[in-house]
């Protein structure tokens, strides 16, 4: 850049570099554990990369929404998380599912009664 002085007509240049720093997270997401269950009731999710730098934004099913890396929910979804490069300000999304097996198994149960004054007890027997 080159300034002139306009009452003497002197000039004087200065240059600058301008750096660039574009870096993206390469966000990825993982649901660390299987599908919720009657006997597991939460699961691990969790963000990547993991660096000092970055911010993590989640949000899912029922209005969940937090901000750390690692979080342990209860509700099956897709989970969105952001991942912001706090030094240059670029973001990049992913997202990870949790899934569901609470069906409760079928059963029948048989009995070889009817219990009389001579029969006081019945076999069961479940399939």
């Amino acid at each position: 850049m080159t300034i002139t002085d306009n009452l003497n007509g002197c000039t004087a240049v200065a240059t600058t570099t301008v750096n660039q720093n574009t870096v993206v997270p390469n966000a990825s997401a993982e649901n660390l554990g299987g599908p919720l269950t009657c006997i597991d009731n939460s699961v691990t999710i969790q963000a990547f990369p993991n660096d000092a730098t970055y911010t993590y934004n989640w949000s899912g099913p029922s209005g969940y929404s937090s901000t750390s890396r690692t979080n342990t929910v209860g509700i099956a979804g897709t989970y969105t998380v952001t991942v912001t490069n706090t030094v240059s300000n670029c973001t990049s999304t992913a997202t990870t599912t949790v899934t569901q097996n609470v069906t409760p198994p079928t059963v029948t149960v048989n009995n070889d009664g009817p219990l009389t004054c001579s029969k006081t007890s019945v076999t069961m027997t479940a399939y």
